[in-house]
């Protein structure tokens, strides 16, 4: 009956046939495979049909997308680990696990994405909208060609990841760990940050921060090139054994930030604003400004 699923899960996909219409050839389906059992097989886990029906008391839209994660499920191996090409709209989505996988092309509108964990995988094409990502990790892997646009990350982890050509509108990133990672062309328009981490030899390069806030971020043992920081505030911001190079700060706002062992070259500073002073070196951060 998989096949049957699977074709009637593609035409809803495909807008050939709506939600209510895919739920009830599914139940017409699921019966009529039970009529055809004369000795059903006893089974210690519940049977799928019995699965349907349960779901399909809990709302139509709930039982086609419990029915397409089986689907899913079933085919992954077949489908040669790639998740993609998907549009989610008003929906909770709890993501595929893996290893060598591809997560790419997929639109999100309005929902909510968790537990998303990928290692040695491609993160790409992917647009999130008024959406929210929670509890992700990637792991020596690639988040590439995505955008985040009033939408939230939350507790998301990314070791030995690269992030490129990712462009953030009206986010916010919270409690976000970046450890031996690299940023690269990442635009960064109105984000609120807090409780970010990059650390050990992450890279920033060639990315650009318009009217962001950061509160509570730490840059420890990374190095920042290339990147231009325009009308942003840093609160309570701590950078430690870092390296900023070929950078720009224009409007900027320093309330209570910490500076220890940075190498500052070729940084041009514009209209910046220190409150709360804590700095504490890096020349006492050139004696304030006065570079």
């Amino acid at each position: 009956m998989k096949e049957e699923i699977l074709k009637i899960l593609e035409m809803n996909k495909n807008g050939i046939i709506n939600d209510a219409e895919a739920a009830e050839l599914l139940a017409t389906l699921q019966q009529g495979d039970k009529d055809t059992k004369k000795e059903p097989k006893a089974e210690t886990a519940e049977p799928l049909e019995d699965k349907f029906e349960r779901n399909l008391k809990s709302g139509i839209t709930d039982f086609v997308s419990t029915v397409l994660n089986k689907a899913l499920g079933d085919v992954e191996k077949s489908l040669g680990q790639k998740y993609g090409d998907n549009r989610f709209n008003l929906s909770k989505v709890e993501q595929p696990k893996g290893e060598d996988f591809s997560f790419e092309d997929n639109s999100f509108q309005v929902a909510n994405v968790t537990g998303l964990e990928l290692k040695s995988s491609r993160f790409c094409e992917n647009s999130f909208n008024a959406s929210n990502a929670k509890n992700l990790s990637l792991s020596d892997s690639r988040l590439e060609d995505c955008s985040f646009n009033g939408s939230s990350l939350e507790e998301v982890m990314f070791i030995g990841a690269k992030v490129s050509d990712v462009n953030f509108h009206g986010a916010k990133i919270l409690k976000l760990l970046m450890n031996n990672s690299s940023v690269v062309d990442v635009s960064f328009h109105g984000v609120n940050f807090k409780g970010v981490d990059f650390l050990n030899q992450t890279k920033i390069s060639d990315c650009a921060f318009h009217g962001s806030n950061m509160n509570q971020t730490q840059f420890d043992n990374c190095m920042i090139v290339d990147a231009k920081f325009h009308g942003v505030s840093f609160k309570e911001t701590t950078l430690e054994n870092c390296s900023v190079k070929d950078a720009e700060l224009s409007d900027v706002k320093l309330i209570g930030c910490r500076l220890k062992n940075v190498h500052l070259n070729d940084v041009r500073v514009r209209g910046v604003v220190l409150e709360n002073q804590e700095i504490n070196s890096t020349e006492e951060f050139l004696k304030l400004l006065k570079v």
